[in-house]
């Protein structure tokens, strides 16, 4: 998590903390895929705040002041965020559904409105449970839907699904499957835990 302050010019200004909540590495503790594109988003909320509090126009060219978590895992997220939620006024991120699910519990809580970039998971979109939650990316219920279209039009009966067994992956498929099963389409779905071969036989079953 790293923490930017966000002032206004004016003398009753007030001091807006936001998290960032974003990961750099994967669970074995090697850069994620996306770890470049990670430290890209933070570097660039921080530069951004900074100017923004400075009032200066200039391009900075050295950013090396946040902190960042380096985990991806939900009781890394949500560690993260009890560590600085009392000085918070509002969170960005984090970006896989599975941290944010979690985190969005917690964000309701202490009344902090959580905006995540990355999440998409459909169950997110359940405001009873998640009432702080927003984001800026369509939910998975979007692409189910197109993806279900798309089956349907080419006439195919039965699909199978293979999807990794978190946040993400189950809202993904239970949208999927669902709207395959309005038009008729037979869905089979089979989950996989995220990183772990051994969960997987030689049959691609769980």
């Amino acid at each position: 998590c790293s923490r930017v302050n966000l002032t206004a010019s004016s003398a009753d200004a007030v001091v807006v903390n936001v998290g960032f909540f974003a990961p750099f590495s994967s669970p074995d503790g090697s850069e994620a895929a996306y770890g470049g594109v990670s430290w890209q988003l933070a570097a660039g909320a921080g530069l951004a705040a900074e100017m923004f509090n400075r009032r200066d126009g200039r391009v900075v060219a050295e950013f090396g002041e946040l902190e960042c978590g380096h985990r991806l895992l939900p009781f890394e997220t949500i560690s993260r965020y009890r560590e600085s939620f009392e000085y918070l006024d509002a969170t960005v991120g984090p970006s896989r559904s599975v941290c944010a699910m979690p985190m969005a519990v917690n964000s309701a809580l202490d009344e902090i409105p959580q905006v995540s970039y990355w999440a998409t998971s459909p169950d997110l979109d359940v405001k009873g449970t998640y009432p702080y939650f927003m984001r800026t990316i369509p939910s998975d219920s979007a692409t189910a839907l197109a993806a279900s279209d798309f089956l349907a039009a080419q006439g195919w009966e039965r699909v199978g699904i293979l999807y990794v067994n978190d946040g993400y992956g189950q809202g993904y498929t239970e949208a999927l499957v669902h709207y395959c099963g309005q038009r008729g389409i037979h869905g089979a779905a089979v989950a996989y835990e995220s990183l772990d071969v051994a969960s997987m036989d030689e049959n691609g079953s769980a």
